[in-house]
């Protein structure tokens, strides 16, 4: 049986018509390093054909080499693996990128891609049973701040790629983008692929050997806990999924025991029948029970902080809506989903509590009795009364006055939704009143502005009269002044006449 594996990295074009991908020449280098690692892959070297931004018949040449009947045996094992852009073109073929492909007018230029028909053809032909196809690839010409994309559309593959004893890997789906990180010197997937290779982790089934379903699933639950949009599938044919592409390293015994421990983590706990035989394991491995207790409860941390959370959501959920808050209320539910998520919990962790909290709460309203639902209207026409006093006083209210309304509401066990119902009445009416009030204050303010306008022009009038008054007695005051100046010049002029006429008659006499 051999093993041959052609790895396709394609991040440099010669148009520039693709974004350039600078971590595929080291998605491929790192991948031959694990494939050629005795105690991991177990590739030869010779074996194992490395391509870097090759020409389209350079590459389509490696394609059929690798897939060749006249080479291959049915029980040889072979690889592909490609990291670079894959692009489907306006007919939904899915196409690999090449170091020549172009586009025209925006569209892929065919003839200078490999059409997933091309790989398909030398596949079917092939003798051997045994393929996995590896394709760190999704749509093309996406990017976002610290991260770069590689596309294709991988809804298709399975249909163009699908075949006996085969199993395709994807990076993401056809809707979907596979990242590269910055932190990460290679892609997303492929950087978890391969830790999970080397690291062991990926060995679910604890047999040293790591198949092609369980290096899937050990990527695709990376990805996920690192919150990436991005979602890993799977295609396996027949027994594809059973394929042994790697096994483990010999690890120490702790990490050997604590492999054996995590086996049990979907039940959430070790299983009775399994303790005799996992003492056995413990010993065998020569590891203390202090080591083991400590190994387990590393193992079972991160459940049952999940288990916790979950208590802690559930408990959250109950008491909101024991308060009184409805299951139509938006806000409620934009609070919840915060909780949700502070604990790190996903839709469908908190979808059984939902479904188990929910109907009893709805049950539990059901069920008041009518003298617990006259009590609660009594505390709320109490609340009524109060509140229309406390507005009554202060309006607006300060935030002290509404600290100790909220603090009596919750001492009443009211529901939020209820109290809105009789405050927002209450207080719309208070600002109609208010709006009144001011009105009526602007009226009055007018009138007073209007009367002390009145009464500044009548002041100006009756300044006015006095003036014209004034003037009319300065006039005739002066005119009798003028009289009396003239009437004192006449009197003079007579008195001067007869002073004259009685100097004349003294002459004459004289004379005589």
């Amino acid at each position: 049986m051999a093993k041959i594996a052609l790895l396709i990295a394609v991040g440099q074009f010669e148009s520039g018509d693709l974004a350039s991908l600078p971590k595929s020449s080291a998605d491929v280098d790192a991948m031959k390093e694990v494939l050629i690692d005795p105690e991991l892959g177990g590739f030869n070297e010779s074996d194992i054909t490395v391509l870097k931004n090759p020409k389209k018949q350079r590459m389509e040449d490696a394609i059929y080499d690798l897939f060749d009947k006249g080479k291959r045996k049915k029980e040889d094992l072979l690889l592909f693996y490609f990291s670079g852009h894959g692009i489907t073109d306006e007919h939904g073929i899915f196409f690999f990128s090449t170091y020549e492909t172009r586009k025209e007018n925006g569209k892929l230029r065919p003839t200078t891609a490999i059409s997933s028909n091309f790989v398909h053809q030398w596949m079917n032909q092939s003798l051997s049973k045994r393929m996995a196809i590896i394709l760190d690839c999704c749509h093309s010409g996406a990017f976002a701040k610290g991260l770069s994309a590689k596309g294709t559309a991988n809804d298709l593959i399975k249909e163009q790629l699908g075949g006996e004893g085969r199993a395709i890997l994807t990076a993401a789906s056809a809707t979907e983008y596979a990242w590269a990180k910055d932190e990460f010197n290679l892609s997303v997937y492929t950087y978890y692929l391969l830790e999970g290779v080397c690291t062991g982790k990926a060995d679910q089934g604890g047999n040293d050997w790591i198949s092609l379903e369980e290096l899937h699933e050990y990527a695709k639950n990376e990805i996920s806990e690192a919150k990436l949009e991005m979602t890993p599938e799977f295609y396996p044919v027949r027994e594809g999924a059973k394929i042994h592409l790697f096994k483990t390293k010999i690890i120490d015994p702790k990490e050997k025991y604590r492999k054996e421990i995590q086996r049990y983590l979907k039940l959430g706990k070790i299983p009775l029948f399994a303790l005799n035989w996992l003492e056995d394991e413990r010993k065998r491995l020569q590891i203390s029970q202090e080591e083991a207790q400590s190994i387990e409860g590393e193992v079972f941390a991160p459940l049952q902080n999940k288990q916790e959370n979950l208590k802690k959501y559930e408990k959250a959920l109950a008491q909101a809506l024991a308060e009184g808050f409805s299951l139509d209320n938006d806000w409620i539910w934009e609070e919840l989903k915060l909780i949700q998520k502070r604990y790190e919990l996903t839709d469908e962790e908190v979808e059984p509590i939902r479904e188990k909290i929910i109907p009893e709460i709805q049950q539990q309203q059901k069920q008041k009795e009518p003298q617990e639902q006259e009590e609660y209207n009594n505390k709320l026409r109490q609340y009524q009364q109060e509140f229309s006093k406390v507005v009554e006083r202060e309006y607006p209210l300060s935030s002290h006055a509404r600290q100790q309304i909220n603090s009596w509401q919750q001492s009443l066990g009211l529901r939020y939704e209820d109290t809105q119902r009789i405050e927002q009445p209450i207080l719309a009416a208070k600002y109609q009143e208010k709006l009144k009030e001011e009105e009526r204050r602007k009226e009055q303010e007018a009138e007073k502005n209007k009367q002390l306008e009145l009464q500044k022009q009548r002041e100006q009038e009756e300044y006015q009269k006095r003036l014209e008054e004034r003037l009319k007695q300065g006039e005739k005051i002066q005119k009798q002044r003028e009289q009396e100046e003239y009437q004192k010049r006449l009197e003079e002029r007579l008195k001067q006449g007869e002073k004259y006429k009685s100097n004349e008659n003294r002459k004459s006499i004289k004379k005589d």
